[in-house]
């Protein structure tokens, strides 16, 4: 297990809560972000049983800036990243327990080989 340090900042000053996008305020989840199948970002909140489906920080769309850095670097098929996530979401609510959301932050990570 690797430990992470400080608080990830977004890059170049690109920042979830500035997405148009968004429907309610962010809020904090610990959990385990993975990578599922389609190569699709996910995290699963610990304790409360639904799955957040991880989108681009603008445009709601897979693929491009999905993760902070940090975390993109230690993220893989074989590894998941344990921690603290400030997410913002996109749609009200979850449906078939998952909601799209953007990362703003993540703190007190760790990684685990599956």
């Amino acid at each position: 297990m690797l430990a992470a340090g400080p608080a990830l900042a977004n890059e170049a000053g690109v920042s979830c809560k500035t997405s148009h996008n968004l429907v309610a305020a962010c809020f904090a989840v610990h959990g385990r972000l993975f990578m599922a199948g389609g190569g699709h970002v996910r995290i699963e909140w610990l304790g409360e049983g639904r799955v957040l489906d991880v989108r681009d920080r603008q445009s709601r769309a897979q693929g491009g800036e999905i993760v902070p850095d940090l975390v993109q670097r230690t993220l893989s098929p074989s590894t998941d990243v344990y921690g603290d996530f400030l997410v913002c979401p996109f749609d009200r609510g979850p449906r078939a327990n998952v909601q799209a959301v953007c990362i703003e932050d993540a703190t007190g990570l760790s990684t685990r080989r599956r």
